[in-house]
């Protein structure tokens, strides 16, 4: 299941057959019953933090967040803390943004 903000992303997520949620996913009640969690949040000031912070809450006891974060999150701010992984120069020049980014590998407490 995926929530998406924006409706026309999230009617082409259902087009290809994903069960999406269309809101904004702050205010989407937490609870812990997935083993995993993948997400790209905003990159929006640091908008991202709470972001990361609410999808922990959506883990089961030991499950794991992947989160792909502006690299800032990681080299400047170190707010969050896991494993860090720098993704490649220019990964999203597709999609039409060029900000350096990685991966953020976090695990729910037990």
């Amino acid at each position: 299941i995926g929530i998406e903000y924006h409706a026309g992303r999230a009617a082409v997520a259902k087009a290809k057959g994903h069960g999406v949620v269309v809101g904004n996913f702050l205010e989407q009640p937490a609870t812990p019953e997935f083993d995993r969690v993948v997400m790209n949040p905003p990159f929006y000031g640091r908008h991202y933090i709470k972001h990361v912070q609410h999808a922990l809450k959506f883990l089961k006891p030991g499950g794991v967040l992947v989160s792909i974060l502006p690299a800032t999150a990681h080299y400047d701010h170190k707010e969050l803390k896991g494993e860090w992984r720098d993704l490649p120069v220019a990964s999203f020049a597709e999609s039409g943004t060029n900000v350096p980014t990685g991966m953020l590998k976090m695990r729910a407490t037990p």
